[in-house]
């Protein structure tokens, strides 16, 4: 527990793990565990993770949905259906490669912030 002391971290958490742990678990479940630790956790650092999980791959969940009805409703025309089944497509690889990478990230950075997301905090405020 001295090293999280040490580096400023709080040491204590809601569900009892390590900081580190928790961070990379609000991104574990994409939105869900973000959600959950959200409504649950208290310590600011994992929150902020829990918060941008949930701004992050809500958003990616929502476009998804959209790119599939889209695709549902026009899949029938050739072209257009198969270009937007790509689109779809792509979206999933983006959002694996995002799940990994903001796992390792909220691992090992208490304060890591997407671009954008303070502004987004500020019109929300």
């Amino acid at each position: 527990m001295s090293y999280y002391r040490n580096n400023n971290y709080p040491s204590t958490t809601s569900l009892g793990l390590p900081e580190p742990v928790e961070r990379a678990g609000s991104y574990a479940l994409l939105w869900v565990s973000g959600l959950f630790l959200l409504l649950t956790e208290r310590n600011p650092n994992v929150r902020h993770h829990a918060r941008q999980s949930v701004m992050l791959f809500g958003t990616l969940s929502v476009v998804l949905f959209l790119v599939n009805f889209l695709g549902f409703i026009l899949g029938w025309v050739p072209l257009l259906g198969g270009l937007i089944h790509m689109v779809g497509g792509g979206i999933w690889a983006l959002t694996g490669i995002l799940w990994i990478v903001m796992m390792v990230v909220g691992y090992v950075s208490p304060r890591f912030t997407l671009p954008g997301s303070r502004n987004v905090r500020r019109m929300l405020s």
